[in-house]
Parts: structure tokens; sequence; C-alpha cells
């Protein structure tokens, strides 16, 4: 099971402020479908870029930096995670599995572990990675705090509407464009533009 998060894992954050082209592209047609989307227009007024920053902010719950990567690795009964900002390490964690909660983040289970460190990465609440489709990249939601009740409320988020969330590292440009598209409702593109 832990297995389900091996591998090198890219912050959704990082695409929020690429200024490449064909990036810079998909967010303006995102823009559009946004708007019709009522729900996420008024909790943002209307600016996609704006609300995704507010949800998928890793600047939480004690932590001063951006998280730009997290690598994983795991054996049986521990779950490897390395945190990585501008290209540095931030911190690593070898962590255990303490629970598995019915419904967490997008009502999916949530897997809550603890680390061998104390920090503020001490506990991570990870959803299962969604399986990619021809329409979005695998990716998965997390929480992380110092402590449980950082990120849970007995077993309820404490913060439901922060979806920090990391995209398979090895996604292509395409495939960047297309979750950022998916995930505001627009037509997806068979090649850049």
């Amino acid at each position: 099971m832990l297995e389900y998060w091996n591998g090198t894992w890219n912050n959704f954050e990082n695409y929020i402020d690429d200024r490449d082209p064909s990036i810079q592209k998909a967010w303006e047609e995102a823009k559009l479908a946004f708007r019709k989307i009522l729900v996420f227009s008024l909790y943002s007024l209307g600016n996609c870029k704006r609300f995704w920053k507010k949800v998928c902010n890793t600047k939480q719950n004690g932590n001063k930096v951006r998280i730009d990567t997290m690598e994983f690795t795991s054996d049986k009964n521990t779950l490897y995670v390395d945190y990585i900002a501008q290209n540095r390490l931030i911190t690593s964690q070898k962590y255990t599995l303490l629970e598995i909660l019915p419904s967490a983040l997008e009502h999916e289970p949530g897997y809550l572990f603890k680390g061998d460190q104390e920090d503020v990465f001490q506990y991570l609440l990870l959803m299962k990675p969604m399986e990619p489709s021809e329409q979005i990249i695998s990716h998965f939601h997390f929480q992380f705090g110092s402590s449980r009740e950082m990120i849970l409320k007995g077993n309820k988020l404490r913060k439901r509407l922060w979806y920090a969330t990391m995209c398979d590292g090895k996604a292509s440009k395409l495939d960047k464009c297309n979750i950022i598209l998916a995930l505001h409702k627009a037509k997806l593109w068979e090649q850049l533009k």
C-alpha cells in the first residue's frame, strides 16, 4: 500500500506561477470556464489562480517556504519522504502509518502518518493518488502539521478547504496544461497551443 506514493511529485502551486506561454494560455482558457462555476467564482472573486493559491498553499501550519517537490520511497512498513524547496532539502521524514480515516480529502480515505522528526511535517495526511486518465494526470492532496490536532479535529479535517496538491513529476507540458483545464471543466487540448 505504501508504494502508491513512490516517486517524485511536483507541487500544483508551481503550475500557478509558471510563466511558460502554453501554461499561461491554459490558465486563460481555464479562467473563462472557471467563471461559470458559481461556487469557485464566488469564493475567489472570479480569479481561478487566486482560488488555487488559497486552497493549494503549502505555507501552512508553521511551514514558511513553499514545497516544490516531494520524493517518496517506501518499504513494507515505512514511508520515506523528502521535502524540497528551491532545489534544497527542507527535511526528511521516516513515516509510519497511524490510522486510516474513512473520509478525508475529496471524501476519500485519508492515510495519517507520523514521522520520526519533530517539525512541521511530523504528521502527514495523504489521500491515495488519483489514477491518471486521458483528462488528468495522477495527483493527490495532502495536509501536514506538527501534531494530529493541527490537521484533524476529532476525525474531521480542521481546514476543509486546504487541498495542498502534488502532481506526477513525470508530467509533460501538455499534461500540465490539461490538468489546469480539466480542473475548470474547460476543453482539453490534443496538442500545445
